[in-house]
């Protein structure tokens, strides 16, 4: 709760301030919260849209005084009427607030005539990427509502956007798309950039994907080092098929290790393939899976993270070699 409070002074712009708002805001900054609400509640009702953020947020939060979001709501939506664009974003924010929700006490026609709301407020005030990353809660909107909640816009624009704020699924959702040519011409050159963009922003399948193609140099020269980093990365969030990989690579050396990798893999409800069957039998023929018990969850951390540290300046050689290739964006 307090890095959202923390994002919203942050987001709260300097417009000009009653004497009475500035004080409050003062009060607010030191959590002294019910002297804050004196102190707003004129300039609230003299329409000081300043004040109003700052109240509709200890309204809507339960912020020292008891939560009435339906008010805040109203007053954020009456100062965004009246022309303050800022109070118009600022309630997208937090109608969108996953967190602020979380208890779910709302029906899902409740939820998703919230979630709506947010999308219309973010496009219409939209101009750019900012700290309530209007793109990119857009494109969850839509992608949890399985497009049942879409901007007016082209999404693949909001996509893009949705990119330059940092989001992963973005990125990895254009990759499809130009792939597939979903949206846009099919372009197999942009769906391996973004595909690039979204590994190293942490999107762990596209990490496994890239390290794929990376390691069979299918879009530039064969470089399994920095394929195999990617690879690592990917299992380290616990990415099925990357994890397979890594059971290979410890398969010759240390086969205990990779039936431990394997089984957990298979626990977490991967399906058994060729290649994993295949893998799964070179290692029962390395007694592996009898190995595999005396191993130690701490051993077993302990291999993970040094394969980890091995690969990372590789991975750090890609990540860097990527950047020096990133277009800049324009709309």
């Amino acid at each position: 709760m307090r890095n959202l409070l923390t994002l919203a002074v942050l987001f709260f712009t300097a417009t000009t301030a009653t004497a009475d708002t500035q004080r409050g805001i003062e009060f607010y900054n030191a959590e002294n919260y019910k002297a804050a609400e004196q102190e707003f509640l004129a300039p609230v009702n003299a329409g000081d849209p300043t004040a109003i953020r700052y109240y509709a947020n200890m309204l809507y939060t339960g912020l020292g005084i008891p939560t009435d979001r339906n008010r805040a709501k109203q007053l954020l939506r009456d100062a965004y009427a009246a022309g303050d664009t800022a109070s118009g974003t600022y309630l997208a924010g937090l109608l969108s607030e996953f967190f602020l929700h979380f208890s779910g006490d709302e029906t899902e026609t409740e939820k998703t005539a919230r979630l709506r709301e947010a999308t219309k407020l973010f496009e219409e005030t939209y101009t750019g990427p900012t700290s309530q990353k209007p793109a990119t809660n857009i494109v969850l909107a839509f992608v949890d509502s399985q497009g049942k909640i879409a901007p007016k816009g082209d999404i693949i624009l909001w996509f893009k956007r949705g990119v330059q704020e940092g989001h992963a699924l973005s990125a990895w959702y254009l990759a499809q798309s130009y792939f597939a040519g979903n949206g846009v011409k099919k372009d197999f050159e942009q769906s391996f950039y973004y595909a690039e963009y979204a590994a190293f922003l942490d999107h762990p399948e596209a990490q496994k994907t890239v390290g794929e193609l990376y390691a069979e140099g299918r879009f530039g020269p064969a470089d399994p080092d920095a394929g195999m980093a990617l690879i690592v990365q990917a299992a380290k969030q616990r990415n099925n098929p990357a994890m397979v990989h890594v059971a290979g690579h410890f398969a010759g050396d240390n086969p205990g290790m990779a039936w431990r990798v394997l089984q957990l893999a298979y626990d977490r409800g991967m399906e058994k393939t060729d290649q994993s069957k295949g893998l799964e039998q070179f290692i029962r023929q390395k007694n592996g899976h009898v190995s595999a018990r005396s191993i130690e969850d701490y051993a077993y951390n302990g291999y993970f993270e040094t394969l980890i540290q091995q690969t990372l300046p590789a991975y750090n050689a890609a990540r860097e070699n990527f950047i020096s290739r990133i277009v800049p964006y324009k709309e």
